[in-house]
């Protein structure tokens, strides 16, 4: 199998777990996307109410990693994780594997 091939079947397994078990299934989907011209004290504010929904989640690992993937097939949880914390954290492959100063 290849690399490629084990990550084409891992999705289904991430996406399952994740709709079982998101905490954030029952929040408000507008307070993980900021809105047109919203100031940035404001987003910094609900950005941090979102983020708090991650916090002890039992998926987070899962959504963490579908939403990194950048998959269109990714749903619920991880277009949260990706809307409120990947722009916030700018990950790149290339800077998390540079050394720390």
């Amino acid at each position: 199998m290849t690399s490629t091939q084990a990550r084409r079947m891992r999705r289904p397994v991430l996406q399952a777990a994740i709709d079982a078990g998101a905490r954030c299934t029952k929040a408000d989907p507008d307070l993980f996307f900021r809105a047109d011209g919203e100031p940035p004290a404001t987003w910094q504010a609900q950005r941090a109410e979102a983020i708090g929904f991650c916090h002890g989640c039992p998926v987070r690992a899962a959504c963490e990693e579908l939403a990194l993937r950048g998959t269109a097939t990714a749903t619920s949880a991880s277009t949260t994780w990706s809307a409120a914390v990947v722009p916030a954290t700018s990950w790149s492959p290339s800077a998390s594997s540079r050394p720390s100063a």
